[in-house]
């Protein structure tokens, strides 16, 4: 079975960056774009988990979709911060 106590090292969050005013103008879109990769990493994995033949180890399965989620909460943080920025 799979260790999903802690990521590695490699899953390091990001600093938070200013906000643009393209994010702002945006965030509908962006916040859409967050969920559909997250929904297309669980198909992938989904898919992986069930496929008979798979060039993909279950630990590599995992780490993309462990990477896959870490990326999409740092963009997650990124709008959350520009929401902040916004309100002043």
């Amino acid at each position: 079975m799979f260790n999903c106590s802690a990521p590695s090292p490699e899953f390091a969050v990001l600093p938070l960056q200013v906000p643009t005013a393209a994010a702002i103008e945006h965030f509908d879109v962006l916040l859409g774009a967050v969920v559909e990769r997250l929904k297309r990493a669980v198909d992938a994995a989904r898919e992986d988990a069930t496929a008979f033949t798979t060039s993909s180890t279950p630990e590599q399965t995992l780490l993309r979709f462990q990477t896959t989620v870490v990326e999409c909460s740092e963009a997650l943080q990124q709008l959350q911060a520009t929401q902040r920025y916004l309100r002043g």
